[in-house]
């Protein structure tokens, strides 16, 4: 198996693997098709191309591992037990149970149980972390957890493959799919998409899937220009804003400074700072280096506080070049040390205002 990336935002990574010699595109989905479930683009399918091998008790030849599931709360002994098992029967996909050891080869990781562990937002992020440290940069599935509206999350988590069974169980509960969120087909007067399906209206389950792969599709589109384009996060602020699963997931994704701060550049695009954005690795890294590493000028005695603006760097400002002008009037204006109040820095030394985010954020 061939591994490359070709380009990084963050976590998420854009790139390719090769598999019985065809490349599946990261980040992927894998479209599940069957006699009566086509896939809509004609790609590496599951349940044709790659398939599946059961369970412990019920096992069949497949690409996919047979799995030993044991819920994420069960006692450590259960989890080591299945974590050897789903090691002794792995081909190029090797499930892997958090709880467990996990090898470090040339494979393609499953996350056992994701469904479980997406449902509550605590458990999933530990998860995600801990399997991140475990396999480092080898490629990450996560099965049956995947909607458009939470794809750019899961992207930005670490997870690099998807697959469309989730979509399948909400068309098959009457649910319309959006980048937003789910709806009722029942309770949808106006269908607020121009694909050709919801254009002929939709009437039957087909109609309604064909519109939910679309949706599926040009939410992965976004996903992949957004990592393209360095602002994944922005993408993602948007979703939290609308979905309080996806807030929870972001703010605890946050807590996790030590994991992601190794991950994040130290210099990168503008950062549109909202409520969501207080605790990313450039901006605590920002006020934990003014904490720990500054010192001001031995020269300095007197201390001015001085408003942020919306222009940076602030000396470029209006107001901030009326502050300059009255204080260059002063015979020993080194005495005086400007430091700009910011929300979401904290404090910014006047003599660190190019350096990076000071002058590379704004708010929203």
């Amino acid at each position: 198996m061939k591994f490359e990336i070709e380009k990084r935002n963050e976590t998420a990574r854009i790139g390719w693997i090769e598999y019985k010699s065809r490349k599946i595109e990261i980040p992927a989905i894998l479209w599940y098709s069957s006699p009566r479930i086509p896939a809509p683009i004609k790609t590496i399918r599951l349940g044709r191309d790659i398939k599946a091998s059961g369970t412990f008790f019920y096992p069949k030849k497949g690409d996919i591992p047979p799995s030993m599931p044991y819920p994420y709360f069960f006692p450590q002994q259960f989890h080591d037990f299945a974590s050897k098992w789903n090691e002794s029967n792995a081909t190029e996909f090797e499930i892997i149970d958090v709880k467990g050891n996990i090898r470090k080869e040339e494979k393609i990781y499953i996350l056992q149980n994701a469904v479980e562990l997406y449902s509550n937002p605590r458990y999933f992020v530990e998860a995600i972390t801990e399997v991140r440290q475990k396999i480092g940069y080898k490629p990450l599935y996560a099965p049956a957890i995947a909607l458009p509206s939470n794809l750019a999350i899961l992207i930005y988590a670490g997870i690099d493959i998807v697959d469309s069974i989730a979509v399948v169980l909400k068309t098959r509960k009457g649910i319309y799919l959006t980048g937003e969120g789910e709806h009722k087909i029942e309770e949808i007067e106006e269908y607020p998409c121009s694909c050709k399906y919801c254009r002929k209206g939709i009437n039957d389950f087909r109609s309604l899937l064909m519109h939910n792969y679309e949706a599926m599709k040009n939410e992965m589109a976004k996903v992949r220009n957004a990592i393209k384009n360095d602002s994944l996060r922005r993408l993602v602020e948007g979703k939290a804003v609308i979905n309080a699963h996806i807030a929870t997931i972001l703010r605890l994704l946050d807590e996790k400074y030590n994991h992601f701060e190794k991950i994040w550049p130290i210099h990168g695009n503008k950062i549109n700072a909202s409520c969501y954005s207080l605790n990313i690795p450039p901006i605590k890294r920002f006020r934990e280096r003014i904490i720990k590493r500054y010192e001001k000028p031995d020269v300095a005695k007197i201390l001015l506080l001085l408003p942020c603006s919306s222009k940076k760097p602030y000396s470029m400002s209006k107001s901030h070049i009326l502050f300059r002008k009255v204080i260059n009037r002063i015979s020993n204006r080194n005495v005086i040390h400007e430091v700009i109040l910011t929300s979401p820095l904290g404090i910014v030394p006047r003599e660190l205002e190019n350096f990076y985010p000071a002058a590379h954020y704004d708010i929203s």
